[in-house]
């Protein structure tokens, strides 16, 4: 069993039956051993039927944390303790009365003390919190009793378990605060603050001009958790808001509170969906939404993975003067329908949202969403590669019942969205930006 920097040799020496046994040892069961030390079900599963040879040492060290042992031991390379020494037979000899007597509310004294503890430890450790109306407050998990809350100036937006770390929450500032864009990593026993966190503003002014953040504030209203790096290790991403412009961002952040990526798009982002796209080991993300650059205004997708999370959705012909790159791994954008269109629809901007991701027989991934024309009417569902090329479409029933009551006969005979050849023309005009290269390249 060899080791290195990175990567550890499980191979050999008994592994997978040493950590189901230390695993049982603990009480825990699979999914309860993945969830304390941070790594997926799946690794703790493979790990104990010898399906992963090779390991990184850094997951390694988060399971022999959770199972109470040191990373040697774990690997079965520490050295078995040394047999205790029991000195030679002495005679029997009763103990006084007297003695025996006082040590037994020593013994019930020092038990209570101990179950005490526990019973602390316990509550501390199943510690729950509720979020209701900007307010966050943390009970402990034995009786109930709040141990504290957060509220009033510091409101709150969105909670959630750490993913990598069961003690800790990460919240994110009331919109309407002037903390709105911090996300902030509490310590779940007593809220002591570990450290905080915000999107790059200079970035965004980058990308979309100096002005683009003035008369409102950029609130984070989402959390997604995704294994972007492949170290199964769940990361965390903020997705970020602004209250009265176009920016959307979402923010990847490591444990430490610092910066892995960022990426910020034109438009909000609606559906998201987290999965290994290109069977690569990594997750990647798939975002779909809205376009609000004059020039499309429509639907839009976005894959990003680990190597392409920078930048924003921009692009040479809407803002030539952008500073910031368009890093994204393929960004997809759609017109949105002419003006006659659109305007029975009480929307100024078509949108994409019910993002799907289906695993072909052939080893090939597809993509989906559904376009909307406002948040009640969908309108059509188009299929896509994994380029965010697309590849079909069908029209949504609920719409093509719709339509004559929507326009009049002089907008929908030959042309419309009801037209196939209509449709189709409207489709050509999708541009897909990024460097993964189309299908068969």
């Amino acid at each position: 069993m060899t080791r290195n920097n990175q990567n550890i040799d499980l191979s050999g020496n008994g592994f997978p039956e040493r950590l189901r046994m230390l695993r049982i040892a603990a009480g825990l069961s699979k999914t309860e051993l993945a969830d304390k030390a941070g790594v997926s079900g799946r690794t703790v599963h493979d790990m104990e039927r010898g399906a992963r040879p090779r390991a990184q040492e850094k997951t390694l060290l988060l399971l022999a944390e959770a199972l109470g042992v040191t990373l040697d031991e774990l690997l079965g390379q520490a050295d078995p303790p040394p047999p205790s020494r029991q000195s030679p037979a002495q005679p029997h000899r009763s103990p006084s009365q007297g003695p025996r007597i006082l040590l037994i509310p020593a013994i019930v004294v020092l038990f209570l003390a101990a179950a005490g503890l526990l019973a602390c430890r316990y509550a501390l450790v199943h510690a729950e919190f509720t979020q209701d109306q900007r307010h966050l407050v943390v009970r402990d998990g034995l009786l109930g009793r709040v141990l504290w809350e957060l509220g009033g100036v510091h409101g709150v937006q969105r909670a959630i378990t750490c993913p990598w770390d069961p003690q800790i929450i990460l919240a994110s500032g009331d919109s309407h605060r002037p903390r709105s864009r911090l996300i902030t990593a509490l310590k779940k026993s007593n809220g002591d603050t570990l450290w905080s966190i915000q999107p790059d503003l200079d970035a965004i002014r980058r990308a979309f001009g100096q002005d683009v953040l003035d008369n409102g504030n950029l609130s984070c209203n989402r959390f997604l958790t995704a294994d972007l790096d492949g170290d199964d290790v769940r990361e965390a991403i903020g997705t970020f808001t602004h209250s009265s412009n176009f920016p959307f961002v979402l923010l990847w952040f490591d444990r430490g509170g610092r910066i892995r990526g960022q990426y910020t798009h034109q438009g909000h982002l609606l559906g998201f969906v987290v999965a290994d796209l290109d069977h690569d080991g990594k997750d990647e993300i798939f975002a779909c939404g809205t376009n609000n650059a004059r020039r499309f205004g429509g639907p839009a997708a976005v894959i990003l993975d680990d190597e392409h999370f920078r930048g924003a959705a921009v692009d040479k012909v809407t803002f030539p003067g952008a500073q910031e790159p368009d890093s994204a791994l393929a960004r997809l954008a759609l017109p949105t329908f002419p003006e006659p269109y659109m305007r029975p629809l009480a929307d100024l901007h078509l949108g994409a949202r019910l993002p799907r991701v289906r695993f072909e027989d052939d080893g090939h991934t597809a993509l989906a969403f559904t376009v909307y024309g406002d948040s009640h009417t969908p309108i059509c569902i188009l299929d896509l590669d994994d380029h965010l090329h697309i590849r079909s479409w069908v029209m949504e029933d609920m719409f093509t019942a719709r339509m004559p009551k929507l326009y009049p006969d002089s907008l929908i005979a030959g042309a419309g969205p009801g037209d196939p050849a209509w449709m189709q023309a409207w489709l050509d005009q999708a541009e897909v930006f990024g460097p993964r290269p189309a299908p068969g390249h």
